[in-house]
C-alpha cells in the first residue's frame, strides 16, 4: 500500500512539473455573488493583464475602422468622383447641368434636421437630389444606385422618397395651364408651329410600365400584354407641361382616362376647334402637326428621365408619384433654360429591362 501510494505522488509530480504555469493572484472580494459568466470574464481580464495579451474583444475594436473612417469612406463618390467629373459626364449621369442643380437645391431648400438621428448631421439636400436624379435618369436597378452612392439600400429608399414628396408637393406650382397673358402667347405660339389658331394645348397620353401591382393587377393589365397605368399630360408648344395626369389603370381605353379627368371637367364642346366645311382633310393634317408637339414633349420627358420606361416597383402609388415628380423636375428644368436637345431623344426601353445596357452611368470611386 505504501509503494502504490508513493508511485502514485511520483507520477502526479512529474505531470505538474512538465508544463506548470503560474495562475495570477487574483483576490476574491465582491464575487461571492457573481455568475459563472462574470466570473470567467473577470479571470480572464485579470489573466490578460498579467501576461500582456489583449482579449479577443479589444483586439476586435482595434481592427474596426474609426467612425470618421468610415463616414470618409461612404462620401468618396460624392465628395471625390463627381466633383471631378466633366461638364459632359455630369450631365450624361445625372441628367441635368451643374448650374440647374444648385437652383434646384436652392428651389427645395436644405434640410432642416436629421430624421433618423437627433444629433446627427443631415445629408446634404444635394447629395439627396443627386441620388435621385441618377436613379431617374437611368435603367439600374435600385441596388446598383445605393451601391454607386455606397449607401445601404433602406437609406438610398428614404433619401429618395423624400425628394419625391417634396417635387409632387410643387406640382400646382410648376405644372399649370396658361391664364391671362399667358394664354395669349401659347396660342401664338401653337399658331406658329402649323397655323391653326385657338389652340391652347395639345394633349397626349402614354403608358408607364410597372410591375405586377399587389392589389387589383388585372386592372392594370393593358392590351399590350404588360402591367401599365396611364400618363395623360398637355403641353404647350415649347414643350412645357400644363396639365398631367397620372396613375389611371392601363387596362382602360385613352378616351376613358380623358373623360375621367379633371380637365374634362374644365373644358366645354366648343373648346375644341372645328374644321373649316370643305377643307377638313387639310385642316386634319394640321391638327397632327400641332398634337406631334404633345409626342415630342413626352419624348423629351422619357429621354431625359429614363426610369419612366420601367417604373421597377410593384407600389402603384410609388411609381406614380415618381412619374408626377419627373414631371416636375421636366418643368423645371425649363424654367432654367436646361432644354434637352433633340438629339438626344432615345427610343423607348422594353418594358421588361430593369437594367441599363449602357454602362456609362456607372464610374468608378476611385
Amino acid at each position: 500500500m505504501e509503494d502504490r501510494a508513493e508511485a502514485e505522488r511520483e507520477m502526479d509530480g512529474a505531470m505538474w512539473s512538465e508544463e506548470f504555469i503560474e495562475v495570477p493572484h487574483v483576490s476574491n472580494r465582491g464575487l461571492k455573488h457573481q455568475d459563472p459568466l462574470s466570473l470567467e470574464a473577470f479571470f480572464l481580464d485579470e489573466l490578460s493583464r498579467e501576461i500582456g495579451y489583449e482579449t479577443d474583444e479589444d483586439a476586435l475594436i482595434e481592427e474596426l475602422p474609426s467612425e470618421r473612417e468610415h463616414v470618409r469612406k461612404c462620401d468618396i463618390y460624392y465628395e471625390e468622383t463627381i466633383p471631378q467629373m466633366t461638364d459632359e459626364e455630369f450631365r450624361t449621369n445625372f441628367r441635368v447641368d451643374r448650374e440647374t442643380l444648385a437652383s434646384m437645391v436652392d428651389i427645395l431648400g436644405e434640410r432642416e434636421g436629421n430624421p433618423t438621428g437627433a444629433g446627427l448631421v443631415p445629408t446634404p439636400r444635394e447629395k439627396q437630389l443627386l441620388l435621385t436624379l441618377f436613379y431617374l435618369g437611368s435603367t439600374l436597378s435600385f441596388r446598383k444606385v445605393a451601391t454607386q452612392f455606397e449607401m445601404s439600400m433602406s437609406t438610398a429608399w428614404e433619401f429618395v422618397d423624400e425628394i419625391i414628396e417634396r417635387l409632387t408637393n410643387l406640382k400646382e406650382l410648376f405644372i399649370r395651364l396658361p391664364v391671362g397673358p399667358q394664354m395669349l402667347s401659347t396660342v401664338e405660339s401653337f399658331r406658329k408651329v402649323a397655323g391653326v389658331k385657338g389652340v391652347l394645348g395639345a394633349v397626349a397620353d402614354c403608358h408607364i410600365p410597372i410591375r405586377k401591382p399587389m392589389y387589383e393587377p388585372n386592372k392594370f393589365a393593358n392590351c399590350k400584354g404588360f402591367f401599365s397605368f396611364h400618363m395623360m399630360t398637355v403641353c404647350d408648344a415649347s414643350n412645357r407641361l400644363t396639365d398631367v395626369y397620372v396613375g389611371s389603370p392601363g387596362s382602360l381605353h385613352e378616351s376613358e382616362v380623358l373623360d375621367g379627368s379633371p380637365l374634362a371637367k374644365q373644358l366645354a364642346n366648343d373648346a375644341f376647334p372645328r374644321p373649316p366645311g370643305d377643307k377638313k382633310h387639310y385642316y386634319n393634317q394640321l391638327l397632327t402637326d400641332t398634337v406631334d408637339v404633345s409626342r415630342r414633349a413626352l419624348s423629351v420627358l422619357k429621354a431625359r428621365f429614363r426610369r419612366l420606361s420601367f417604373v421597377d416597383t410593384k407600389s402603384v402609388k410609388k411609381a406614380v408619384m415618381l412619374t408626377c415628380a419627373a414631371c416636375v423636375l421636366h418643368n423645371m428644368c425649363l424654367s432654367l433654360e436646361d432644354k434637352w436637345a433633340e438629339e438626344l431623344v432615345e427610343e423607348e426601353a422594353d418594358p421588361t429591362t430593369t437594367e441599363d445596357e449602357d454602362q456609362t452611368h456607372l464610374r468608378g470611386n476611385g
